[in-house]
């Protein structure tokens, strides 16, 4: 540590001792140098992949809701036709190198998030070189439709449709999704089970449709209605919009930490006061996966 010679007095002989200068240490700033900083590493991911959507129809399925032999109710699903995009979760824009790849920095932040949504085409399915004739009209009106955080406002949640094959686009049942099947139509997998994974520029449809929900639950009913959908849906003219931008959605978490300590320093051995589990390479699961991992987000 430097000492100014100016602030002391008295220097000359075994009995010279260091007194304050009042008007010394008031005309100088003593200043105590800080630890350096850490290097920050920024990445950005894009990824741009064609979906399918198609039109659903709206129905309300119900689902019985037992409990150990006890019929509690039902639970209404309203379909929509609103594919539902993953935006909360990390495998929508990384794949499982690269969320490794950032893991081993240690303490890594998400500082923005963009989605844009881009109309490429529309298609109608019809029977060719059959031998059935039915009634058609000439008068084909191509509606689209959107809405943006539409869980914030309704009780909404992704599901899988179930359909028959004489009315695929009347929902008969709904399911949970499983992402890693999700993820696996987005990158593919080592096995090479998925043909056409959407890393190759192959269009996949969405699995993935909103869902709004209506407890009867006997013990507990919250029915309140039929939803107000068209406050917060959008709708337009689908052929004009064509290869025009209709979702420009923009997002800064307030706390977008998905890992804090990614790993340790190589000197330090005494590990006898943080939590690592032994036996893991590079300290990480190796075991995790990507679709297990959610942004945690609050704003």
């Amino acid at each position: 540590m430097d000492v100014d010679n100016d602030l002391l007095e008295g220097q000359q002989g075994s009995g010279a001792r260091a007194t304050l200068g009042s008007s010394n240490v008031a005309a100088k700033n003593l200043s105590v140098p800080r630890s350096l900083k850490l290097n920050a590493v920024t990445f950005h991911f894009k990824k741009s992949r064609i979906f399918y959507t198609y039109g659903y129809a709206f129905k309300n399925v119900i689902k019985k809701c037992v409990e150990v032999n006890l019929d509690k109710g039902d639970r209404v699903y309203l379909t929509t036709p609103l594919a539902n995009i993953p935006n909360d979760m990390l495998g929508f824009y990384m794949n499982g190198h690269e969320l490794t790849t950032v893991w081993n920095y240690g303490q890594v932040e998400i500082k923005h998030l963009k989605v844009t949504v881009t109309p490429q085409g529309l298609r109608t399915a019809f029977d060719t070189g059959t031998t059935l004739s039915g009634t058609a009209t000439s008068e084909h009106c191509t509606l689209g439709c959107y809405a943006v955080g539409l869980n914030q406002k309704n009780y909404a949640t992704g599901h899988v449709y179930e359909s028959d094959v004489a009315s695929p686009m009347v929902p008969t049942g709904v399911s949970n999704p499983k992402l890693d099947n999700m993820l696996k139509k987005y990158y593919g997998d080592k096995n090479l089970t998925e043909h056409g994974p959407m890393c190759m520029s192959v269009p996949r449809h969405v699995d993935l449709n909103a869902c709004l929900r209506i407890n009867l639950n006997r013990s507990l009913p919250h029915y309140i209605g039929v939803y107000q959908l068209d406050r917060y849906k959008h709708r337009f003219n689908f052929i004009p919009k064509i290869g025009e931008t209709i979702i420009n959605w923009k997002y800064t978490p307030a706390f977008g930490f998905i890992s804090c300590k990614g790993h340790d320093i190589l000197y330090c051995r005494d590990e006898s006061d943080i939590c690592y589990t032994q036996n893991i390479i590079d300290k990480m699961p190796a075991q995790i996966t990507t679709a297990l991992t959610k942004m945690e987000c609050v704003k």
